[in-house]
């Protein structure tokens, strides 16, 4: 196993822009590339300290790059501000030419926690040619209510997260039933997370929109406790999807 740290700079935050990928030991290169987004206040080395994703990594032959990008929400707020940018445009063609994975949709999944869950989601459903997987655990998927807990925990997210509830990555029922081709979901929350609700709502909507979704609610709250023992099954999931 090997564990990539990489920086770089990015025209769309205006500074630097960091990111580690892990990569199986094998020869020959991964079958897919997994874009793992941490949540808030969180970085790539809190998910890194908290789950042993390299037995799961080396078994599945995947590759794993997980972006520092902040409190972002993996949105583009303005100039300077541009995470989904700096993501779509700079860090993963960057991870898709090291671990030597092509670009095709087929071979790339997005999964994300909490924050990462609602990036991993709407990246998924707006670049349908970029990824053919993702999962969420506890996602984000209300960015009212995540106003309302950013304002709680006294958190700065770079932009108005009730304003951006608005905004086309965020309307779940416009992104579901767009004609194009349909990503597999996969969505795991506690049964009493905050976003519960969200979540509930937005498996059923897509659903009906005819995509395949696997969904689980389990006991546990919005917490590490409730993700160190869903993230290994997701991982198992975005591998052999």
């Amino acid at each position: 196993m090997a564990t990539l740290s990489f920086q770089m700079e990015s025209r769309f935050l205006r500074s630097g822009v960091r990111a580690l990928l892990v990569l199986p030991s094998e020869t020959t290169p991964p079958r897919r590339l997994l874009t793992l987004l941490h949540g808030a206040e969180d970085t790539p080395e809190t998910i890194l300290n908290a789950v042993d994703l390299y037995p799961a990594a080396e078994r599945l032959q995947l590759a794993i790059l997980l972006p520092a990008l902040g409190n972002s929400f993996y949105l583009d707020w303005g100039p300077g501000r541009n995470a989904r940018s700096a993501l779509l445009e700079e860090l993963l063609p960057a991870a898709q030419e090291r671990s030597g994975v092509s670009p095709g949709r087929e071979s790339n999944a997005v999964g994300g926690i909490s924050m990462g869950g609602f990036g991993a989601v709407s990246l998924a459903l707006s670049e349908k040619d970029r990824f053919a997987a993702a999962f969420s655990l506890s996602g984000a998927l209300d960015l009212k209510k995540a106003s309302q807990l950013f304002r709680i925990c006294q958190l700065s997210p770079p932009g108005d997260l009730r304003a951006a509830a608005a905004r086309p990555e965020a309307q779940w029922e416009a992104l579901l039933a767009q004609d194009a081709a349909k990503s597999a979901l996969y969505l795991a929350w506690g049964d009493q997370d905050w976003f519960r609700e969200a979540n509930r709502s937005f498996v059923r909507e897509a659903e009906k929109q005819g995509f395949s979704v696997q969904a689980a609610e389990r006991p546990g709250l919005h917490d590490w406790a409730f993700w160190k023992t869903s993230l290994l099954p997701a991982l198992v999931w975005a591998a052999g999807i």
